[in-house]
């Protein structure tokens, strides 16, 4: 169920976005009201609604500034302005401030449905996309660490050209123009030798990855453990 805010000074007018709202979408949405600007960035603040029809005329804090104050912490709401012919100005200077539509004054039953039904399916395809995003950024996750292994493959044993590597580079999104390497032996080996081989790979592991990732903070770089006995480093310079 997703969370709407009517926010209009005019109550009648409220009540028939309300009603209409509530008859057409029937148990689709939480709906709030706000009779100002100020109660509307309230309102907002409390329930992150997503999506926000707003008058643009009202008193104190107008439908434009309470945009602006409210696209500040919820900038994924959807914004429909109400307007009256006067003041289409204000709605279009509202648009500037990613406003996604507008509905002239007085309000027509239908062309309210219609805006609200394509603001649900945009908020419905973002979702989607945001989703999307997430699983490739997981899948790409799982992957890089094999892309890493086969590059510093490559460099260890020499066999990196720039033709070769300009796939894996992209990937990863380090360049290599300059750089050094550093090799990482584990110290205490006599002790190192006295656990089995899956104690050792993780160890490795878990020594490789904490390095990795401080070296991060300021560099790029790519790192294995699995051709050499010790730990390898390449860092862009």
């Amino acid at each position: 169920m997703l969370n709407l805010l009517i926010a209009d000074d005019e109550e009648l007018e409220r009540r028939a976005v309300k009603n209409i709202i509530g008859k057409s979408f029937e148990g689709q949405f939480n709906i709030f009201e706000a009779k100002n600007g100020r109660q509307a960035i309230e309102v907002a603040d409390k329930e992150k609604p997503e999506i926000i029809i707003m008058d643009i005329k009202m008193p104190g804090i107008d439908g434009i500034e309470a945009i602006k104050e409210i696209s500040k912490f919820s900038g994924e709401s959807y914004f429909i302005v109400l307007s009256a012919y006067d003041y289409f100005n204000y709605a279009k200077e509202a648009m500037k401030c990613g406003v996604k539509d507008y509905i002239l004054k007085p309000l027509k039953k239908d062309e309210l449905i219609n805006k609200i039904k394509e603001a649900v399916y945009y908020i419905e395809e973002n979702k989607n996309k945001r989703k999307e995003e997430i699983e490739i950024k997981e899948r790409l996750k799982t992957i890089q660490p094999i892309v890493q292994n086969e590059l510093c493959y490559a460099f260890i044993n020499n066999m990196a050209t720039a033709d070769s590597c300009k796939g894996y580079l992209e990937f990863l999104n380090v360049s290599f123009n300059s750089g050094y390497c550093i090799i990482m032996s584990i110290k205490d080996k006599y002790k190192y030798a006295a656990i089995n081989e899956i104690e050792r790979v993780e160890m490795k592991n878990k020594i490789k990855d904490y390095v990795y990732d401080y070296i991060n903070l300021t560099r790029k770089c790519i790192s294995t453990c699995l051709y050499t006995n010790d730990i390898v480093f390449f860092i862009e310079a």
